[in-house]
């Protein structure tokens, strides 16, 4: 072997060792209104020095829209829909609280439940999330319990898939028939249908 040859690989080591580990030991997200570096290190297990560090970060500053590397050792998220009695559970609460919407905002609202699921501000399970006390109407009413039908069914599958047209929303409501004041204090993310989606 020649000594050019020698020195290409030892360099390509030398490169290999200073990156650190592959990209399949991480993953990508997506930063969404109202995170921050600390939250974020609370929901994947890994600390905000090491989030700045490992995305070459100056400062603790991050904007929604950015994409930020998270090393997969910490703790990728957990999928919030694990078996099919959760996905007809999630149909269900979406028939409940979207039926008249269009199917964008159907879509949306499962979204918002499983963006809650994922929070840390509420119950980390599905069933926890949903029977979280005051939190929907169809549950305190009883209509989660009705059928829900196939287009309700489809937008269940599309948000357990991660489509999540709400843009990370954790709170979605009718404006002109909600009696919760405190729900409009919420930053506005966007409007679909009859909806209004918040942060």
């Amino acid at each position: 072997m020649s000594r050019n040859w020698i020195r290409v690989v030892a360099a390509a080591a030398f490169l290999f060792l200073l990156q650190g580990p592959a990209t399949a030991a991480s993953f990508n997200y997506t930063v969404v209104r109202g995170d921050s570096l600390f939250k974020l290190g609370q929901r994947f297990g890994v600390s905000a020095t090491q989030l700045m560090r490992d995305n070459g970060l100056q400062s603790d500053r991050i904007i929604a829209g950015q994409v930020l590397v998270v090393p997969r050792g910490s703790a990728a998220p957990a999928a919030p829909v694990r078996t099919s009695e959760d996905e007809h559970l999630l149909a269900q609460m979406i028939h409940a609280e979207a039926m008249g919407e269009p199917y964008l905002g159907k879509v949306a609202v499962g979204g918002v439940i499983l963006n809650r699921v994922r929070s840390p501000l509420f119950p980390n399970t599905l069933r926890g999330v949903l029977f979280q006390p005051g939190q929907f109407q169809p549950v305190m009413n009883g209509s989660i319990w009705r059928p829900p039908g196939a287009e309700a069914l489809r937008a269940a599958r599309d948000a357990a898939g991660g489509w999540d047209p709400s843009r990370g929303a954790l709170y979605f409501y009718n404006p002109g028939r909600s009696t919760n004041h405190w729900i409009f204090s919420r930053p506005v993310i966007l409007r679909i249908g009859s909806h209004v989606f918040a942060r």
